[in-house]
């Protein structure tokens, strides 16, 4: 089932509606892909979510059906991305 980000959470704009496709893994709890303004956000296990920028689909894509998305993410995104820490 997906994790839903509460209407109003830090680091999210009032009125937006978040939900987080749940990831298989032991660090990152969920991700979700905005095609509209090409974001990606990254929900970890920890409790902090960070909000990439300029992501091409194929990389959400690509972190969802990783077979470790952990090291998908620090390979590929972690880095190589504009970002901000929403939460």
């Amino acid at each position: 089932m997906p994790l839903k980000r509460p209407l109003g959470s830090p680091g999210f704009h009032a009125g937006e509606h978040v939900t987080f496709n749940p990831l298989k893994s032991s660090n990152i709890e969920g991700a979700h892909y905005d095609p509209a303004t090409r974001t990606l956000t990254v929900k970890f296990k920890s409790g902090s979510a960070y909000r990439y920028h300029d992501c091409a689909q194929h990389h959400y894509d690509d972190l969802c059906k990783a077979e470790s998305p952990g090291k998908y993410f620090s390979r590929t995104i972690r880095g190589n991305l504009k970002w901000a820490r929403v939460k």
